[in-house]
């Protein structure tokens, strides 16, 4: 295994080493409640559609150069300040063209976000009702997040372990 020389001063390793396996595990956390929010968790925001915009973004990287593009679609609803967006990291994506073609302008529907994300200018959409019909389903957001969660927490764990193993190794030694 990786050893570091006795003699060198490591504390700053040491504790870039744990920083990076809490900043980890605090990502993970974020991924983990809306990788798994279920429908007692949402509330409803409804009123009739004002708009529905189709657009894509795109991105280039300055150090690679390499483009990345986004399909967005953005929803406004009338008796809502709020702008709801759902964005798939591809060119062109049927998903929401399907979604778009499904809200119709001055039909009633209803967003259903997180009770906790009400208070915010653009918060996350886990649910799509138009004239009761259901465009977007709660489980197609939600599963979108448990392998990038599942690699956070290992990662984070991994961290902490080679935290440990580095900075108390006669402790490691004794109990491993």
């Amino acid at each position: 295994m990786f050893r570091i020389p006795p003699g060198r001063n490591t504390t700053a390793l040491h504790f870039a080493i744990l920083f990076s396996a809490i900043v980890l595990f605090v990502v993970s956390i974020d991924m983990f409640k809306t990788g798994f929010t279920s429908e007692a968790e949402i509330t409803p925001v409804s009123g009739r559609v004002v708009s529905t915009t189709l657009f894509n973004t795109t991105t280039i990287n300055s150090r690679t150069g390499q483009t990345m593009y986004q399909c967005n679609l953005a929803i406004a609803l009338t008796g809502s300040n709020k702008e709801f967006k759902l964005t798939e990291p591809s060119k062109h994506s049927e998903k929401l063209r399907n979604i778009r073609a499904g809200l119709r302008i001055g039909a009633k529907a209803s967003v259903y976000v997180r009770k906790k994300d009400l208070a915010e200018i653009q918060p996350k959409i886990f649910r799509i009702d138009i004239e009761d019909k259901t465009l977007l389903k709660l489980g197609n957001v939600t599963n979108d997040n448990v392998y990038c969660w599942m690699f956070c927490i290992l990662a984070s764990l991994g961290a902490l372990l080679l935290f440990v193993n580095l900075r108390y190794p006669h402790f490691v030694k004794k109990y491993l």
